[in-house]
């Protein structure tokens, strides 16, 4: 038998995952905030766009992918996190406590090819 959803029950599941990731997301960006090298955090639900205070993005990205981390960089100083809306809070915490040693090595990595 297959069971389909009504709007009826599909709505406080819908209002249950807007308020987890309004209260997840106001959370990460406050903590991602406070990282070295990170000048602004800004973004709605989980669509963030961190700023960086050198043009590191692009390394960010390859350093991060390479610990298995989905980055993009929109701009030579700026990184887009867009996961997925089910993104638990020990996963956030994980990937902000990864992130200055993945902006360490992309510097590192930066300085090494210049």
């Amino acid at each position: 038998e297959i069971y389909t959803l009504s709007l009826h029950d599909a709505l406080p599941i819908c209002v249950s995952l807007l308020s987890h990731v309004r209260g997840v997301s106001e959370e990460w960006m406050g903590e991602l905030s406070r990282v070295e090298h990170v000048s602004a955090v800004r973004g709605r639900g989980f669509l963030i766009g961190i700023d960086f205070d050198a043009p590191i993005a692009p390394a960010v990205v390859t350093t991060g992918r390479a610990r298995g981390f989905i980055l993009n960089a929109t701009g030579p100083s700026t990184l887009r996190l867009a996961p997925a809306l089910t993104l638990r809070r020990n996963e956030a915490a994980d990937f902000t406590r990864a992130l200055p040693s993945i902006i360490s090595d992309a510097m590192a990595s930066q300085e090494e090819s210049a």
